[in-house]
């Protein structure tokens, strides 16, 4: 008897016996047919031997006839006639196979079809409704041993032997193994319960016609040569290839879709969807990680509910051609994955019924369409790589928070994100063209980076379509060495762009098309512009930060607008800015827009050409050369304003000269009421500049000429003499020099003597 049931059954003998007393012989009949298949081809050669076993015991022979038909009829002592194990085989034949039930034979003592198949394991049930258990096959067999009987058990396990047998169970009836089983190939044409056991294949697995309640078993398929996975539409509980053939020998081929209700894992060999494409649908977690395991996906549909996990050791281009759909919460990795910008999937489907996908692996490219339901895709270090032309589809609620998002492909788009993309954006193969199928929003830190991933012979274009773009981080165009010999092209035409971070444009073929646009820079930190010669349409600061904007280089725009009390724009001192249409300027009483160069005491030049409207007030403005301003527009006098350092054509002051002369002595009337004209008179010039403009003259930017009468001998010893007035001027006397000629005045000539007739004009510098 087996265990817990042979418990049970010989307490129902027990209680039989002492309610009856007595042993009761029965006589019964067991016939049918031996099949080369199943049951379509019948054995005909005259060498095959019938042999029925009734609990271990031999009970009777018959040799098939040349129909391939047995039959034996045998009468025997049965402690208990309505539970009879048996088993018919085919002994010391040119065949193997068996056929194991239990009868009933108080309510028949005939089993008739009860046929045999070549190198099948056929389970039965006979006696009642109830499941053949591993209880009933021992039970069976009991002690006797014969390798043509095509099983073995050790408690609780089953082993199917015999090359190429195949564990099949009849339509009909109902098998419930109790433990582990271990068979070449299975097949269900009646209805197997595989509680939580362990079910090792070696060879096909057919679920035919009948019913695999799987409960949480585990089938291994353990072939060391091709296998096959025949699917009914019945899922597997837990499934796991560990198939150890060599390469091509490997292989489980599926035939139909498959489905596993927890988890699939692919240890050694590979899986093969075909070129039918057959679905895979796991529930849980879908595991090839290992590096000697595959999954050839062809273009087949894979969806998993737990975590996916990849290997590209053996085939990197498994899964090209395949769509991957994530259907729950999980991680998706993919190692070993050589070129990852075109190795990957062709469809991914992620953050389903707002469910989180986490990307675990560095890289990987989605060959056609990323779709992103209402849920995540996060990862903060790791990237994809888009190929499709239309490459990102969005639920209203989708959120996408992985590092960053490569196009890579031709004639690409990129649409709106409700959420914004938590993700940078970067354009990364040659001739890549991404365009703006809506306004496009790139969350806090995240950037835009039109660089052919820092290759200087890749030509990139990114284009807003007329569409607003609002950048996190900064926009950087061209690669990150400089010198870029492939056009790299960023066509803001017709929108407002607003930049948060540095905006960056470097050296090389690089393009700006900026028609009927407006820059925005709306930082709260140190910002950094890099033009390289490109030219703006609008330019507006908004940045209210200490640090304020920096410009690296020259700039030209129709319009610069920075009406942000107390911010700060600072030019590279030696570099150009030049307004075509208009510039607007504005602080605050008390908080003005500081405009400073990067070096104290050396000059940046403001250029405001002609036509353009001017809107100045309340600036603090240091060291600006103003002086290529077209003359309309000068000088650029800004309202409730202050130098803090020296200014050329800013801050215009009215100044007026006044000369007059006093006589010191002459040689016939001495000091006092004198003549000047007298030879020998000495008389002292004054020259007064007196300011009456808002704003004092910068240094070095009074200069003062006047000429000598011929009568006059200029007096070198004393020399020229400089007095501030009672409102200081924050003027000092500066170069003195000297012309030796009225016409034309040359001042380069050198006096002498203590009064020198050759001085004919001088030059007064502050």
């Amino acid at each position: 008897m087996d265990k817990k049931k042979g418990i049970i059954k010989s307490l129902w003998v027990f209680l039989f016996l002492l309610f009856n007393a007595q042993a009761y012989a029965v006589t019964i009949t067991i016939s049918g047919s031996l099949y080369s298949d199943e049951g379509i081809t019948p054995i005909t050669s005259a060498d095959q031997t019938v042999h029925l076993v009734i609990y271990g015991v031999s009970i009777g022979t018959d040799v098939i006839d040349s129909s391939g038909n047995y039959s034996i009829t045998a009468t025997i002592t049965a402690e208990n006639p309505y539970y009879l194990p048996l088993l018919v085989y085919v002994d010391n034949g040119s065949v193997k196979g068996t056929t194991v039930t239990q009868m009933d034979s108080v309510l028949s003592n005939t089993l008739t079809n009860f046929d045999i198949y070549a190198s099948h394991l056929i389970i039965r049930q006979d006696g009642s409704s109830a499941p053949l258990d591993t209880g009933d096959m021992h039970n069976a067999k009991g002690s006797l041993s014969d390798p043509d009987i095509l099983y073995t058990i050790t408690w609780p396990d089953t082993y199917v032997v015999g090359t190429n047998s195949k564990l099949y169970i009849a339509n009909g009836y109902i098998y419930e193994p109790a433990g582990d089983i271990t068979t070449h190939h299975i097949q269900i044409e009646g209805t197997f319960n595989a509680g939580s056991n362990n079910i090792y294949v070696n060879g096909d697995w057919d679920f035919g016609t009948g019913t695999f309640n799987r409960d949480t078993s585990t089938v291994h398929f353990t072939g060391t040569n091709n296998q096959r996975v025949v699917s009914s539409g019945d899922p597997f509980y837990n499934l796991t290839l560990n198939n150890t053939g060599g390469v091509n020998n490997n292989i489980l081929e599926q035939v139909g879709s498959l489905t596993v209700n927890n988890q699939l894992t692919v240890s050694n060999g590979k899986l093969n969807t075909t070129t039918n494409n057959y679905s895979i649908t796991v529930a849980g977690h879908f595991d090839q990680s290992s590096p000697t395991g595959e999954v050839e996906a062809n273009a087949s549909t894979i969806t998993v509910g737990g975590d996916f996990s990849a290997d590209g050791t053996l085939d990197m281009s498994n899964y090209n051609n395949a769509s991957l759909v994530l259907t729950g919460t999980g991680s998706l990795s993919y190692a070993n994955l050589s070129s990852p910008w075109s190795n990957g999937f062709y469809n991914l489907t992620v953050g389903q019924s707002g469910n989180t996908t986490t990307q675990t692996s560095l890289r990987m490219a989605v060959r056609n369409v990323l779709t992103l339901g209402s849920g995540e895709l996060a990862s903060p270090t790791n990237y994809l790589y888009l190929n499709g032309n239309n490459p990102l589809v969005f639920d209203t609620n989708s959120t996408l928070s992985i590092y960053a998002i490569n196009f890579f492909g031709a004639n690409q788009t990129i649409p709106t994100l409700t959420n914004g993309y938590d993700s940078n954006v970067w354009l990364g193969r040659g001739n890549t063209a991404v365009t703006q199928t809506g306004p496009i929003t790139l969350n806090s830190g995240q950037t835009l980076r039109i660089d052919g991933d820092n290759f200087i012979d890749r030509a990139v274009t990114y284009q807003t379509n007329g569409f607003d773009l609002n950048v996190g981080g900064f926009i950087l165009l061209g690669s990150s060495s400089g010198g870029d010999t492939a056009l790299k092209t960023f066509d803001m035409s017709g929108s407002m762009v607003t930049v948060k971070n540095d905006f960056e444009i470097r050296t090389g073929t690089n393009s700006l098309i900026s028609t009927n646009s407006e820059l925005i820079l709306n930082g709260t930190a140190a910002q950094f512009v890099t033009t390289n010669g490109k030219a703006f349409d609008k330019l507006t600061i908004t940045n209210p930060s200490v640090s304020g904007v920096t410009f690296n280089d020259g700039l030209t725009a129709n319009t610069l607008t920075n009406t942000t009390p107390n911010s700060k724009l600072t030019f590279t001192s030696g570099e150009t800015y030049t307004i075509n249409s208009a510039v607007n300027l504005q602080g605050a009483s008390g908080q003005p827009v500081t405009l400073e160069p990067t070096i104290n005491g050396s000059r940046w030049n403001f250029v405001v050409n002609a036509g353009a409207t001017k809107t100045l007030d309340h600036l603090a403005v240091s060291w600006s050369d103003a002086s290529g301003t077209h003359s309309t527009q000068k000088p650029m006098n800004p309202s409730n304003s202050v130098r803090t350092g020296s200014n050329i054509d800013w801050f215009p002051t009215l100044l007026g000269v006044t000369k007059s002369s006093v006589l010191i002595s002459d040689p016939i009337n001495g000091t006092g009421s004198g003549k000047n004209h007298i030879p020998g008179a000495i008389v002292e010039y004054s020259i007064v500049v007196q300011n009456s403009g808002n704003y004092s003259a910068d240094a070095n930017t009074v200069t003062i000429y006047d000429v000598l009468d011929a009568n006059v001998e200029f007096d070198v010893s004393t020399g020229v003499v400089f007095s501030d007035g009672s409102n200081s001027s924050n003027l000092a006397l500066g170069a003195i020099s000297y012309s030796h000629t009225s016409s034309p005045t040359s001042y380069t000539y050198t006096p002498t003597g203590a009064f020198d007739p050759n001085v004919a004009g001088i030059r007064i510098e502050t």
